[in-house]
């Protein structure tokens, strides 16, 4: 059988490739991907403050190649809240304070 003839009728590349987003610009992006802006958006931070956390090891990222872009899946976004968020700790009564009790 022909490769051609079995091609014919068959299903539109975007079916074929259900993880492409043809409303983005760029290519082959993953739905299950965040950009650094999405990313950042999502966790309500800075830039800036993602990239420390990139760099620093605090959130996890994928990057296909060296020196190209930088993706996070929503998972390492949800470990990077858990890892971030604190337990408020009981207030003592003894607790001293810098302002005096009022009598």
């Amino acid at each position: 059988m022909n490769v051609n003839t079995e091609m014919k009728g068959t299903v539109s590349a975007s079916e074929t490739v259900p993880f492409f987003n043809s409303n983005k610009n760029t290519s082959c992006v993953n739905r299950n991907l965040f950009t650094r802006k999405e990313a950042a958006k999502y966790l309500g931070i800075s830039l800036a403050t993602l990239d420390a956390a990139r760099n620093s090891g605090l959130i996890t990222y994928v990057q296909y190649v060296e020196n190209g872009c930088v993706f996070f899946t929503e998972t390492a976004l949800q470990e990077y809240i858990a890892r971030s968020t604190h337990r408020a700790s009981p207030r003592k009564e003894n607790m001293e304070t810098y302002r005096k009790k009022r009598n």
